[in-house]
């Protein structure tokens, strides 16, 4: 591989107390990764598999931005609604069953006047680059949801 195509990431991260993690990633402030307290956590911060929502959100506004660009297609403003189902048993060793998310449900809504066959292409786009939508999929994750018109 090429490497002067790739992006290196990297954080760290320290494990503080109970099923609690510090996280530090590049210069910004350290955040908290924990879980609620019915799962043994002290509900001092989002749990991992939201923060993987969050960055299905977050990969997906960059994603619209960059192509939307090439794309000469314009919006004024992008929201985003992410949920995921997991079948427990597997996270907690009580069920051979996967760990991960079964599905994700993920309603885009742009506030735009471009054409239902823009959006559509631009939609289209948006699902075969974004890093983590593909990076989920490929896992074997069924991801559902819409974009409409705000």
């Amino acid at each position: 591989m090429d490497m002067s195509h790739t992006l290196n990431v990297h954080v760290t991260g320290e494990w503080t107390k109970g099923v609690q993690t510090r996280v530090h990633v590049r210069s910004f402030e350290p955040f908290i990764i924990d879980e609620p307290r019915a799962l043994g956590g002290h509900d001092e911060g989002a749990n991992p598999v939201e923060h993987i929502l969050a960055g299905l959100t977050g990969c997906v506004s960059v994603m619209i931005a960059i192509i939307a660009k090439e794309q000469n297609f314009t919006y004024a403003n992008a929201s985003f609604d992410a949920s995921g189902t997991l079948d427990v048993r597997g996270l907690m060793g009580t069920a051979d069953v996967t760990p991960n998310f079964q599905t994700v449900t993920l309603h885009v809504t742009l506030e735009t006047e471009e054409t239902d066959e823009r959006l559509r292409a631009l939609e289209e786009a948006v699902e075969s680059r974004c890093p983590v939508m593909t990076m989920l999929r490929d896992s074997g994750v069924r991801i559902d949801g819409a974009w409409t018109r705000a």
